[in-house]
């Protein structure tokens, strides 16, 4: 799957759809699906309403999320992602380079071990 924020979305002060939608999209996926986020268009602050971010977390890890490859532009946005991550469960890794994260979804999935792709215990370098 392939999510992309954009800064509008940052600053808008409902989002009735927002999870529903997010809902319908995740009801088609098997568990173990990778999700490419690119997150450069996000500010490190913004405005939704509180726990949108959390809920939609929460959604994405019951529907059996494998991992979240985060593709953020500076060490601002960095920081808040791996801010996310120790705040939650959920398998996050984060990249610099949106090619690279593609990447390593694709060895995530050919590989017959997870963890010899990734062990997940730590916050993965930038690059």
């Amino acid at each position: 799957m392939f999510y992309k924020y954009y800064a509008e979305v940052a600053h808008t002060a409902a989002l009735p759809d927002y999870l529903p939608d997010r809902e319908q999209a995740l009801e088609v996926m098997r568990p173990g699906f990778t999700i490419l986020d690119d997150m450069t268009d996000l500010p490190t602050v913004f405005d939704q309403p509180a726990g949108l971010i959390e809920q939609a977390q929460l959604l994405v890890m019951h529907h059996g999320v494998r991992l979240v490859a985060a593709h953020v532009l500076g060490s601002e946005t960095y920081h808040a992602s791996n801010t996310v991550r120790e705040k939650s469960s959920l398998p996050i890794r984060i990249f610099t380079d949106l090619w690279e994260a593609d990447k390593f979804l694709d060895v995530l999935a050919g590989a017959s071990d997870a963890q010899s792709a990734w062990d997940g215990t730590e916050p993965a370098p930038l690059g």
